[in-house]
C-alpha cells in the first residue's frame, strides 16, 4: 500500500471515531440539559403539591422563574457529578428540602423565606418533632453521601463557561444593588413580602441578598447621621433597687386566637395586666424581642434576622450596662443553647457580669424539649437568694422556654386540665399557658414578699403561632398578631401604661428607679406608639392604628423619621459591639466547638 493510499485509509477508519467522539460529547450535553430539567422540575412539583395541601397562594410565573434559576444551578451542580443521572437525586433532595421550609415558615409565621434564615436554623429545628427531624437528617445524610461518591473535579475549562454568567449577573448586581432591585421589582411586578411571585423560595433568596447588600451600600451614610438620642440611659437611679424582667415564650391573650375558649391565663396574672407590649416579631426569633427589651431601641432585621447574631462581644449601651455604671450585678437565665441565637456574646455585649444557659439547669422536668418554668424558676431561686441577703442591687433577667412550639408540657407533673373543641395543637398551647402563667404569677407572689420594693416587668417575647386554625396564614400583617400581654410592678404596685412597644420596657424601668415621669419615645414623633416591622410600620395614636408607609398620611412623615434616628442608633451598637474585633455568632460556635462549657462561670465577669 502506497503512502497516500494509507494516508485515505487512516482518514477513512478515523472518521467513524472522530464522528462518535463528537456525537458522544453532543450526548453528554444532551444528558446534562436532561438532568437539569429533571433537577429542577422535581423540587417544583414538591414545592405545588405542599401550597396546594397549605393553601398557600402562588402564581405561574414564580414556577417559570424558579425553573430557570433551579436549571441554571443543577446545571453547575452537575460540573462536578461524574454521572449525571447520579446528580439529579442530591440536587432534588436539597432543594426540595429548602422548597419546603420555605412553605413551612410561610404557614408557622406568616413570613416568607431569606437567605439570612440560615442564621435561625437552630431554632427551627428545635421546632420539629423526633420524626421530622429524622427524617430531615436522614435526607441530608443520604443526598451529601450520594454526592461526594459521584464527585468528580471538573475542567477549568467547562467550570470557567459555566459560571461566566453567575460571574457577570452577580457582579452587576454587587456593584448596584438598588439598579438590580429596582429593576426586578419593575420586570415581575413584585411588591416586596407581598406580591405571590416573592412567595418563590429561590427569586426570594435572591432577591432578600439583594436588599441586604442594598443595605450594606445605605449603612455607609446612615453611619454618618447623628440619630436622636431615644435609647439613653442617663438618669441615674434614687435608690438602688433590684429589677427583675421575665420574659415568657409565646405568651398571647388567647381572646386573640378568635375561640370560643376557657381563659387559661392565671386569674391573678389577668387582673394585673398594664396592656399590650408590641412584639418586633411573631412566632419565632425570639431573641429579637429580647435585644429590645433589653436595649430600649427597635431590633431590626436589615443585616440578619437577629440581631443578637450581629453583636461581637464589647459593651454597648442597653439596660444591663447601665446598671453596672451603678453597683448593680447583672445576672442572665436562657435554659438553652450559649449558642442559640449568639447568646454568649450577645448577653455578653449587653452588659450582663453572670449569664446561665442550659448546662446550669437541671434536666429532670422538661416539657418537650425545654426546661419546665417551675425548674426554671426552682433554680433562679438559687441564684438570687445570696444577693438578696448580701443586699448588693441587681437586674435579674429570666428568659422562660417552656411553652415553645410544639407546646408539649410534661404529660406526668401537668398533665391537660383544659379541653377544647379545636385542634390538638391549640389544646396543648392553651394548656401550656395555663401552667406557665400560674407558675410565674407564684414567682410573683415570693417576691413580693421577699423583695418587696423590687421593679418587676412580665412580658411575652411573641404569640404563639398556631398555623392549625390558619390563623398566621389569613392575618399575615395585622397588627393584633404582635401584642403581647405584659405586668409592670413597682415595688408591689401594679402600673397599667397602657399600650407600647418592646423597646419602651427597658426606659420604664429606668423611669421606675429615678422616680421621674416616663415620656413616650414616640410622642416627639407625633404619635403614641411606633412598631417598625420588615417593610413597613405601623403607629398607635390613641385608639387608632395606621400602617405606614402612606403617601395621605402626613404622621408617616414622623415615623419615617423615627425609623432613621433608630435605624442608625441600632447600627451604632452593633459597630460598637465589634470595636474591640468580637466574632459575633460565628465565634461563639467556636468556642462552642473547641470546648466551651455551658456552665455559667465561664462567662462570669467580676
Amino acid at each position: 500500500m502506497t503512502r497516500r493510499t494509507a494516508s485515505l485509509h487512516q482518514r477513512l477508519v478515523s472518521r467513524p471515531a472522530a464522528e462518535a467522539r463528537i456525537a458522544g460529547r453532543r450526548l453528554l450535553q444532551s444528558r446534562r440539559l436532561y438532568a437539569a430539567a429533571v433537577s429542577a422540575a422535581l423540587p417544583l412539583v414538591s414545592y405545588f403539591l405542599l401550597t396546594r395541601y397549605y393553601r398557600v397562594p402562588v402564581s405561574r410565573a414564580m414556577f417559570v422563574v424558579d425553573f430557570v434559576l433551579l436549571g441554571y444551578l443543577s446545571w453547575l451542580f452537575a460540573l462536578f457529578q461524574t454521572n449525571n443521572r447520579l446528580a439529579i437525586a442530591p440536587f432534588a433532595i436539597v432543594a426540595g428540602l429548602i422548597s419546603w421550609a420555605a412553605v413551612w415558615k410561610f404557614v408557622i409565621i406568616g413570613l416568607w423565606v431569606r437567605l439570612a434564615d440560615i442564621t435561625t436554623l437552630d431554632e427551627g429545628w428545635q421546632a420539629l418533632s423526633l420524626t421530622q427531624q429524622a427524617l430531615v437528617a436522614g435526607a441530608i445524610v443520604c443526598a451529601g453521601a450520594l454526592a461526594l461518591w459521584n464527585f468528580r473535579i471538573p475542567s477549568l475549562r467547562g467550570l470557567c463557561v459555566s459560571l461566566t454568567p453567575l460571574v457577570v449577573c452577580g457582579g452587576v448586581m454587587f456593584l448596584y444593588p438598588d439598579v438590580a432591585v429596582r429593576f426586578l421589582l419593575a420586570t415581575t411586578h413584585a411588591r416586596y413580602g407581598n406580591d405571590p411571585l416573592y412567595r418563590s423560595p429561590w427569586f426570594a433568596i435572591g432577591f432578600d441578598a439583594l436588599r441586604t447588600l442594598q443595605f450594606q451600600q445605605a449603612r455607609i451614610l446612615l453611619a454618618g447621621h447623628a440619630p436622636r438620642s431615644v435609647s439613653a440611659f442617663s438618669t441615674e437611679p434614687r435608690r438602688r433597687r433590684n429589677v427583675h424582667i421575665f420574659v415568657m415564650e409565646s405568651l398571647m391573650d388567647p381572646a386573640l386566637l378568635g375561640l370560643a375558649l376557657p381563659d387559661p391565663l392565671d386569674p391573678g396574672m389577668r387582673r394585673d395586666l398594664g396592656g399590650s407590649s408590641f412584639s418586633p416579631v411573631f412566632g419565632g426569633q425570639s431573641s429579637q424581642a429580647e435585644f429590645e427589651l433589653l436595649c430600649g431601641i427597635p431590633a431590626y432585621d436589615l443585616l440578619d434576622p437577629v440581631t443578637f447574631n450581629e453583636l461581637g462581644g464589647q459593651p454597648v449601651d442597653c439596660l444591663p450596662a447601665f446598671l453596672r455604671r451603678y453597683g448593680y450585678i447583672t445576672m442572665a437565665s436562657s435554659p438553652a443553647s450559649p449558642n442559640f441565637f449568639n447568646a454568649r456574646e450577645a448577653y455578653r455585649s449587653l452588659g450582663f457580669s453572670v449569664s446561665h444557659f442550659r448546662g446550669d439547669f437541671p434536666t429532670t422536668d422538661l416539657d418537650g424539649p425545654w426546661i419546665s418554668a417551675d425548674a426554671t424558676i426552682a433554680v433562679n431561686k438559687e441564684h438570687i437568694r445570696p444577693l438578696l441577703e448580701s443586699g448588693t442591687p441587681f437586674l435579674n433577667y429570666v428568659f422562660f422556654s417552656s411553652g415553645h412550639l410544639p407546646y408539649e408540657m410534661n404529660p406526668i407533673t401537668r398533665p391537660l386540665v383544659i379541653p377544647t373543641s379545636s385542634t390538638d395543637e391549640v389544646t396543648h398551647y392553651v394548656n401550656a399557658l395555663y401552667y406557665n402563667t400560674r407558675s410565674v404569677r407564684r414567682y410573683l407572689d415570693y417576691l413580693a414578699a421577699v423583695d418587696p420594693d423590687a421593679v418587676v416587668v412580665v412580658v411575652g417575647d411573641h404569640q404563639g403561632a398556631v398555623p392549625s386554625i390558619g390563623r398566621t396564614r389569613s392575618a399575615a400583617h395585622a397588627t393584633s398578631r404582635y401584642q403581647t400581654p405584659y405586668v409592670f410592678r413597682d415595688a408591689r404596685e401594679v402600673k397599667r401604661h397602657g399600650d407600647l412597644a418592646h423597646y419602651e420596657v427597658p426606659l420604664l424601668v429606668v423611669s421606675s428607679l429615678s422616680e421621674t415621669a416616663y415620656e413616650r419615645v414616640a410622642r416627639p414623633y407625633g404619635v403614641d406608639v411606633i412598631r417598625p416591622l420588615p417593610g413597613r410600620a405601623f403607629y398607635q395614636d390613641g385608639e387608632e392604628v395606621h400602617d405606614c408607609p402612606e403617601s395621605s398620611d402626613a404622621r408617616c412623615t414622623g415615623v419615617g423619621r423615627f425609623q432613621s434616628d433608630t435605624i442608625a442608633a441600632w447600627l451604632q451598637i452593633i459597630e460598637q459591639s465589634k470595636a474591640g474585633g468580637g466574632g459575633g455568632r460565628w465565634y461563639s460556635w467556636y468556642v462552642s466547638l473547641t470546648g466551651g462549657a455551658d456552665s455559667y462561670q465561664k462567662y462570669h465577669r467580676p
